[in-house]
């Protein structure tokens, strides 16, 4: 007998095998959400494109970190450990760009026709690129194959004391590595400049869990906000993590602890642009002491955290009794 409400969680998705890297990529930049160029018919031809020419170089960036994407995995670990915590929900795992595409699993939910359904990205801040992507592939899919299921779409989960909590943890656990109090930079992913004109909470939303974060921060110096990953010609939001490292090397802060705060797991932008990339920066900038905390992954008060926000959501449906 299928659940009365089911959660469907969103990611990314990643390669899970060096010969799915290109075609990862390839989906990544064919989403107009995502890379927004100027016309339509020129969507799918840049993302093969693209996609060809920068697969060699990421493979590479893999092999260095000792294999392919493990984001799936850890997806995988976290909706395993929130069904432990909440069997009376039947959970689904959707991806944006690698199987199991969301659209595939929506299939699977009509067939399975739960009365409610909730849909929980993992991305704790909003942003038209990440969240907003997932939710147009379900409302598209909806459009043409209507469920009688009630959906509440969750937008953003930054503002969960648990989930701060957790991420205070990981700081904390972090800091302990440091002969002295470390100086932190919380690193979010960029966007392009242009999205905020469009309306995009992102930044907004990244500004308020780092103020959330440190308002009783006891374990380090001081903080920096900066952005990473960005990609192509045109102007993202900085400062970049990398100028920002540099910065306060030249200031003379010899330790650095690096929050990635807008990822939920370690992949490729931690454990290789973090732990290699701006380390190797680090380092010429005279940083002694340097680290990236530790992905939330399957850390047992993320997943209290997630389940909290899933319960919280559940308050919007009228269940009768």
């Amino acid at each position: 007998m299928p659940a009365r409400i089911a959660v469907l969680v969103l990611n990314f998705g990643g390669p899970e095998r060096y010969e799915d890297v290109e075609s990862f990529l390839f989906n990544l930049f064919k989403d107009s959400k995502v890379i927004r160029l100027p016309f339509n018919f020129m969507q799918k031809p840049f993302a093969r494109f693209v996609a060809h020419l920068r697969a060699p170089k990421i493979i590479a960036q893999y092999k260095q970190t000792g294999g392919p994407s493990p984001l799936n995995e850890w997806t995988r670990k976290q909706v395993k450990g929130l069904q432990t915590r909440l069997p009376e929900y039947r959970f689904y795992m959707g991806f944006s760009y690698m199987p199991p595409f969301i659209t595939d699993v929506m299939v699977e939910i009509k067939k399975d026709a739960p009365e409610f359904v909730i849909v929980l990205p993992l991305y704790p801040q909003y942003s038209n690129t990440t969240t907003g992507s997932g939710f147009a592939d379900i409302q598209a899919f909806l459009k043409q194959q209507p469920l009688p299921s009630t959906f509440h779409f969750i937008d953003h989960w930054y503002h969960n004391a648990k989930y701060l909590h957790a991420l205070k943890l990981r700081i904390e656990q972090g800091a302990r590595h440091f002969s002295e109090a470390p100086h932190i930079i919380f690193s979010a992913h960029s966007i392009p400049e242009t999205y905020l004109k469009d309306g995009d909470p992102y930044i907004q939303h990244i500004e308020e869990t780092v103020h959330l974060l440190t308002r009783d921060l006891n374990c380090v110096s001081g903080f920096n906000l900066a952005y990473q990953s960005k990609l192509g010609p045109v102007k993202w939001v900085g400062p970049s993590t990398a100028d920002t490292i540099r910065s306060l090397g030249a200031e003379a802060v010899r330790r650095l602890l690096v929050c990635p705060i807008s990822f939920v797991s370690d992949h490729i932008e931690t454990l290789y642009e973090i732990n290699v990339e701006l380390r190797h920066i680090a380092k010429q900038a005279g940083v002694s002491e340097f680290r990236c905390t530790e992905g939330l992954n399957d850390l047992p008060p993320f997943l209290d955290a997630l389940a909290d926000v899933i319960e919280q959501a559940k308050m919007t449906f009228k269940l009768a009794t």
